[in-house]
């Protein structure tokens, strides 16, 4: 197994050659979260999982580590999708939500500089979640660009009434999202 830098989902890092990534269950050999209930994850078991290094501190050797990355909510059930931001915003750290319930929980435990939230989820919208968001004057400090295959002027102005920063239609144009959303983040 390639060793790999960071758990492309939550941003952890593993230790060596480990399979499954100790705090969210990613599978870096088949590159997705795991779904298995018999695979033992020790953050699933309630096991104290040692915090990651603090990327801005200086190391052992006095180098200073690398500028800490950008942390991404991707609230998207697609999975076609979810890769699809994998790939295209591949240098920041990503979080991968399939639901809304999901991304509010992930939004309880971890800070995110930006968020990338699907329209239409079964059950519930991603409409939802923006107007909850809104509602805590979140908006205001988190950029949230909005996702739909719907085209409708309609659509695009109901996401911009509820406080997103930008909306992309589905397929994603590759660099038009990227340029989006570097422009969308905070400076560090």
């Amino acid at each position: 197994m390639a060793m790999v830098s960071s758990c492309p989902n939550c941003g952890s890092l593993p230790r060596k050659d480990e399979r499954l990534c100790p705090s969210c269950g990613w599978d870096f050999v088949a590159r997705k979260r795991t779904t298995n209930p018999e695979v033992d994850v020790p953050a699933a078991r309630g096991f104290d999982i040692p915090p990651a290094r603090n990327l801005n501190e200086p190391t052992a050797r006095g180098v200073p580590a690398p500028p800490r990355s950008y942390n991404i909510l991707v609230v998207e059930d697609d999975e076609e999708y979810q890769e699809l931001a994998r790939t295209l915003l591949n240098e920041y750290v990503l979080v991968i939500c399939p639901s809304v319930e999901e991304a509010r929980a992930a939004m309880q435990k971890k800070s995110f500089d930006l968020i990338l939230l699907d329209i239409n989820f079964a059950g519930t919208s991603g409409f939802e979640l923006i107007d909850q968001l809104k509602s805590q004057g979140l908006t205001e400090t988190i950029p949230v660009i909005m996702c739909s295959g719907m085209t409708s002027p309609a659509t695009r102005a109901a996401s911009m009434e509820r406080g997103a920063a930008g909306f992309l239609v589905k397929p994603y144009d590759g660099p038009a999202m990227q340029k989006m959303v570097k422009a969308l983040l905070p400076p560090k």
